[in-house]
């Protein structure tokens, strides 16, 4: 339990990070169904943040706004008068991702500018902070920042006690400047001190693994990627070059990232029916296929695991329900709600409410339980042949499919291209700690 609150902390944070994202919005408001606690943004703006009139950091205010829009009526308190502060009526909802922003503070901008930061997630369980991501080709992983990292301490400051905005809050400053990280790796103490910069990433990997089957990995669904086109744009670019009948697609890992870009993902590969449904306390929109797509047509083996999450629920809910799209691997994280912002007129913070549902094309609500895979499978890896048993599996499934060779070796060299890409988002296990050291 205690990891699994962890966990939605993690989810929640990167719209703290962003004041941006994308979702049912509303005229005054912006909304995301994402994603990840990144100190490179994961998400984008769809319309833009506006002051609410009147909405102001007040127990009243914030009330009435809950009473308005808030997806779970019946946990608002009847009785506001026990609550000293906003802060105290919002932990009193026990949401995770409903919570109140201290700053809206300008980041970056997340359509069409690079992402600032030093290229790794946080994540905290047990009162232990680490990088359970660290991107490949950027800032942290040029310093030597390796995936599992126990974060210590930043500057001359201990991070113990410290909430992952505070931590976030802590690593700003300009780019061009080092942000100096105090590591625990192992029983070793480590001081690394990675640029804070602006940079950009591809969140797709795409090669063939033999002529008629192809893998597609994503680790995040991002409008703002190293395609303009957003993650979408990615994926149609590799359809466009690989004709495979058969597509693995691999979302394991992928926390998530925007509602919009994670639609037209499924799009690209659907010709008509219901993508997703959304709702609201008013209302539910069935947002529907439109026609050629890139990948229609083609076959999609699914594989997720446990960090499988949001946006990427997305694309697995709509994909198995339109192509009935075999899924390997473990049950998925189960995160179907979308949040809004809405800032304050007379304070720099502002709210983020959980405003929206998310039920699969077929009407399955699978928050907080995820979505089941077919056939179960572990994940194990084999560092001498850079072969995993679930993409064992997805391959075997999709032979078994197309009648090929299910023996037939997948070149040795793929496989290190994918492990290479998988490296950088890898999160399947938490770091092994040898003791924790106490700062």
């Amino acid at each position: 339990m205690r990891k699994q609150t962890r966990l939605l902390i993690l989810l929640s944070i990167v719209c703290t990070l962003l004041t941006a994202g994308c979702g049912n919005g509303t005229s005054d408001s912006l909304s995301t169904a994402a994603s990840t606690g990144n100190i490179a943004p994961a998400g984008t703006s769809e319309g833009a943040t506006q002051t609410t009139s009147g909405f102001t950091k007040t127990i009243d205010s914030v009330l009435n706004q809950l009473r308005g829009v808030y997806l779970f009526p019946d946990a608002i308190p009847e009785d506001a008068s026990q609550f000293e502060t906003v802060e105290m009526l919002i932990d009193a909802l026990d949401d995770p991702f409903t919570i109140v922003l201290p700053d809206f503070g300008e980041r970056v901008d997340v359509f069409f500018g690079g992402f600032r930061g030093i290229g790794v997630q946080i994540q905290q369980i047990d009162d232990i902070t680490f990088f359970p991501v660290v991107f490949p080709g950027q800032p942290a992983t040029a310093a030597g920042v390796q995936a599992n990292d126990i974060l210590l301490g930043i500057d001359s400051e201990w991070v113990e006690g410290k909430s992952i905005a505070d931590i976030v809050e802590m690593i700003q400053r300009e780019v061009g400047e080092p942000v100096h990280l105090r590591i625990q790796r192992g029983e070793e103490i480590l001081t690394l001190s990675p640029m804070f910069s602006e940079f950009q990433r591809s969140s797709v990997f795409g090669t063939p693994l033999t002529d008629r089957i192809a893998y597609i990995g994503v680790f995040t669904f991002l409008q703002q990627s190293s395609s303009l086109a957003g993650t979408d744009g990615e994926i149609r670019e590799f359809l466009l070059k690989n004709s495979s009948p058969l597509i693995i697609l691999d979302l394991r890992d992928n926390l998530g990232g925007t509602l919009e870009d994670s639609i037209q993902t499924a799009d690209l590969f659907i010709a008509s029916g219901t993508l997703i449904q959304l709702f609201d306390l008013n209302r539910t929109d069935e947002r529907q296929a439109t026609p050629f797509g890139e990948g229609e047509g083609r076959t999609v083996v699914l594989l997720q695991n446990g960090q499988s999450a949001s946006a990427s629920e997305i694309v697995i809910a709509s994909l198995r329900d339109n192509l009935g799209s075999h899924i390997i691997g473990t049950q998925s994280f189960g995160k179907a709600v979308s949040q809004n912002f809405f800032r304050f007129s007379d304070d720099p913070g502002g709210l983020q409410l959980v405003t929206g549902g998310i039920r699969s094309p077929n009407g399955e609500d699978y928050n907080k339980v995820g979505i089941a895979p077919d056939d179960v499978v572990e994940f194990e890896f084999d560092p001498e042949t850079f072969e995993d048993t679930q993409l064992n599996a997805a391959i075997a499934f999709a032979r078994s499919l197309l009648g090929e060779d299910p023996n037939s070796p997948i070149e040795l060299d793929t496989l290190k291209k994918i492990r290479a890409f998988r490296e950088g988002i890898h999160s399947d296990a938490s770091p092994k700690f040898g003791h924790h050291l106490t700062p």
